[in-house]
């Protein structure tokens, strides 16, 4: 489980953060978990998180959706995930196998 973050002791700013504080919890939960080392295990075992993440994913990348479907075979890369970690958390992340 994630450390929970308290808005007096997070290390990043809020005043110009597009990310809601539920975003940054789970992309911190993620981050701590091993979604960054082995992503498919990850989601397989947290779906709501797999599901929440590619939302998150998407606002990153600029992709805006009027309404929202399910799909359930997303193949998520850990490209994706340090993209998202770097974007929301301003963390300089980088994965090397």
């Amino acid at each position: 489980m994630a450390t929970k973050i308290t808005w007096d002791q997070a290390n990043f700013s809020f005043s110009n953060n597009p990310y809601t504080w539920d975003e940054v919890e789970l992309i911190k939960k993620i981050a701590a978990g091993g979604a960054i080392e082995d992503p498919h295990s990850y989601f397989k075992e947290n779906p709501k998180d797999k599901k929440k993440f590619i939302k998150i994913l998407c606002k990153v990348e600029g992709t805006k959706f009027e309404e929202s479907k399910e799909i359930k075979d997303i193949n998520i890369r850990i490209q994706d995930v340090e993209l998202v970690v770097n974007e929301v958390l301003g963390v300089n992340l980088e994965v090397k196998i």
